[in-house]
């Protein structure tokens, strides 16, 4: 599907390095479509999900942080500590999702 997507001339590509590492493919008719290589597939065919931002929450914490230390060689010090994150979906309903057949076009029916 983002091969398909990235064919597409209305697509705003991503042009900055953040967006990539994060994913972002790109904006297309107001949509962010980000990429994630474990959305699932359903006997054989790809599932498009889509929603509102809202639909699912993200949280980060910095744990686990211990006493700091000088660094060799440096006048810094160095604090280690554990940073755990997740999502989740709270609002079912703001999300849909789309099985479908990704196919090679085909010239026939075309003029030349």
């Amino acid at each position: 599907m983002e091969a398909a997507l990235l064919h597409d001339e209305r697509l705003d590509k991503a042009v900055n390095n953040s967006n990539l590492l994060n994913g972002e493919i790109g904006r297309l008719l107001g949509f962010r479509i980000i990429s994630a290589p474990t959305v699932p597939t359903v006997a054989g065919r790809e599932v498009v999900i889509a929603g509102h931002p809202m639909a699912t929450p993200f949280g980060y914490q910095i744990t686990e942080v211990e006493e700091s230390s000088m660094l060799p060689f440096r006048f810094t010090r160095a604090i280690t500590g554990l940073q755990v994150y997740g999502g989740s979906v709270i609002r079912p309903e703001a999300l849909a999702t789309a099985e479908h057949d990704v196919v090679e076009p085909t010239t026939a029916g075309a003029t030349e």
